[in-house]
């Protein structure tokens, strides 16, 4: 090992040491992502449970999406079906547990606590056709960048 090797080792564990002290603290994350079912149907309601769990000490206002992709998409598509979305606050030093209702057609509802609501923001491409999806359950922050994110794998029948 030469001494500008034994330099970069220091320059860099240096630089270590000061991301690790400098950091930010994950304040916002999903505890769960579940459906009701490992099959969906067109048209029939499914029902997908997302808890957002918060350690800050204020409420923290976010945007829970869904977002839909083939796994296996069809050629000369990127294989995204749908997303939707909606903001919602959550409590400091809790989880809020959010039910989300879609049928894949349509629009979806949310529903927390006392609120039952329908998505801000519902968009759906061309995919659709019977087969594997992943569906991702993201957590943004207001100034949309991504705080975490779970997935689950889901057939589409009908």
């Amino acid at each position: 090992m030469t001494w500008r090797d034994l330099r970069d080792l220091a320059a860099g564990s240096r630089a270590c040491v000061r991301w690790l002290r400098e950091r930010d603290p994950v304040e916002v994350g999903l505890a769960l992502f579940a459906a009701d079912a490992r099959a969906a149907t067109r048209g029939t309601p499914s029902r997908y449970t997302v808890r957002v769990a918060s350690t800050a000490e204020r409420p923290r206002p976010v945007k829970l999406l869904l977002d839909f992709y083939a796994l296996n998409p069809r050629p000369g598509t990127d294989g995204h079906y749908a997303y939707l979305g909606h903001s919602l606050r959550v409590p400091p030093r809790a989880a809020t547990t959010v039910e989300i209702r879609y049928d894949w057609e349509r629009g979806a509802r949310l529903s927390w606590d006392d609120v039952s609501i329908r998505a801000e923001q519902v968009w759906r491409g061309a995919e659709g056709l019977p087969r594997v999806y992943a569906v991702y359950a993201l957590v943004l922050d207001p100034a949309g960048a991504e705080l975490d994110r779970l997935v689950i794998a889901q057939e589409l029948r009908g």
